[in-house]
């Protein structure tokens, strides 16, 4: 479960994150437009999504086991996508959990955003369901004041 802001399904598979396209793929975004203490995470970009953020406040950014994170993808010098991440051993904890996210200042799309994540395992279905949850609109007036 993901959200994608910008990119449609033709558009995300021109991101190769090889070559030419690197330059779009390493276009930092405004600061604002990326929620306080996310940084870029230390792999290579992702083709199809662009840079990968992650929160440096996150226990696996703190040498902690990685369990579950709210990851954050640019392109271009904008956010295209959010997403959860989860370990298969989290998700056999079959959790009930919901978690406010780290949001940014400024948008560069006017949308519907989530604001927490939530994931869920129903005993009777064993089934799991994720979820972007709580959307509030934002606008790109910020933004475009900004730039």
């Amino acid at each position: 479960m993901k959200f994608c802001n910008s990119l449609g399904a033709e558009e995300r598979k021109q991101i190769t994150a090889n070559g030419d396209d690197l330059i779009k793929v390493y276009k930092a975004p405004l600061e604002k437009s990326l929620p306080r203490d996310y940084i870029p995470e230390p792999t290579n970009p992702a083709p199809g999504e662009g840079r990968h953020w992650i929160d440096s406040k996150s226990p696996e950014s703190r040498g902690l086991p990685f369990t579950k994170t709210f990851i954050y993808g640019t392109y271009n010098g904008e956010i295209v996508f959010g997403e959860p991440m989860l370990t298969k051993s989290w998700l056999e904890t079959q959790p009930n959990f919901t978690e406010a996210l780290k949001l940014p200042e400024v948008y560069s799309k006017s949308a519907y955003y989530p604001t927490s994540y939530s994931v869920k395992y129903d005993q009777t279905r064993q089934a799991y369901t994720v979820s972007l949850d709580r959307l509030m609109f934002r606008s790109s007036k910020s933004f475009e004041d900004k730039i």
